[in-house]
């Protein structure tokens, strides 16, 4: 007999939940956030058991500690999960349930369990992303600052060349200087943390000849080539280049009710 369980991970604990084909519930418990409390928990029904996870926030360290022991892992892609994220009597107890009848169904939406060797790196291009799109909304905050003072000479590109002495120039009450130069300052530690994210992830990403092959094509150059190889992860896990292509949303996808058909969800 096959066994199924689903593992509803939240911040601190985990609802375990173990059933057999016939979808009777063998293991219905909550228990903290130790791995070994799971693996103590599980170990009866190794052999013949498949485990969902949820890919939640803090997923590395139970889907890694999991495979190392031999188990098989499925992670689950979250924003696919309607049946449980939209039900209207939502538990730790029923999710875990409702993960546990899905795998069984075949019917989890399944996603890709990143590499652990390569991970940290993965998640510094993303922290790169943020600290970017932070750095953005306070050059904006500032140009808007200066807008409302009523100074257009400023254009989105000068306003990036803005240094302190500007500001006693610009502004006359010292709550907007003093509003503007912290503003700046975010903007300085900002800058300085991308451009040392960038060297670190560079010297990683230049070993390697994906990037160097990803360099070669026309409009990709280092910070979208670097981007690019790891957000990808093993290209080897796509089943041919059409899946890629859709992964990657350069193919548009559809919308069709009826007699009606439009571009749909996730096209550009």
């Amino acid at each position: 007999m096959r066994y199924y369980c689903g593992l509803d991970l939240s911040a601190r604990d985990c609802q375990v939940c173990v059933i057999d084909d016939d979808l009777n519930i063998l293991i219905p418990k909550k228990v903290k956030n130790e791995l070994p409390r799971i693996l103590t928990l599980i170990e009866p029904f190794k052999d013949d058991l498949e485990i969902v996870v949820e890919s939640t926030f803090n997923w590395y360290w139970l889907v890694d500690g999991l495979k190392e022991k031999g188990y098989d892992i499925c992670l689950a892609h979250t924003l696919g999960l309607f049946m449980i994220t939209g039900a209207k009597v939502k538990t730790d107890k029923r999710d875990a349930f409702a993960l546990a009848k899905l795998l069984k169904a075949g019917m989890i939406p399944k996603a890709y369990i990143y590499p652990c060797e390569s991970r940290p790196v993965r998640d510094l291009i993303r922290r790169r992303s943020s600290l970017v799109q932070l750095r953005a909304e306070e050059y904006g905050s500032l140009r808007r600052l200066l807008l409302r003072e009523g100074i257009l000479k400023h254009s989105r590109n000068d306003i990036k060349h803005t240094v302190k002495e500007d500001l006693n120039e610009w502004f006359q009450h010292p709550m907007i200087i003093l509003r503007a130069r912290f503003q700046l300052e975010r903007i300085e530690i900002f800058s300085r943390q991308i451009a040392e994210l960038e060297s670190t992830i560079l010297s990683n990403a230049e070993k390697k000849p994906e990037y160097k092959l990803l360099t070669t094509i026309p409009g990709i150059w280092k910070i979208l080539a670097m981007t690019i190889m790891y957000e990808v992860g093993e290209i080897s896990r796509f089943e041919n280049a059409k899946h890629f292509s859709s992964y990657t949303r350069v193919v548009p996808g559809i919308a069709q009710s009826g007699s009606k058909k439009g571009r749909g969800r996730g096209s550009k």
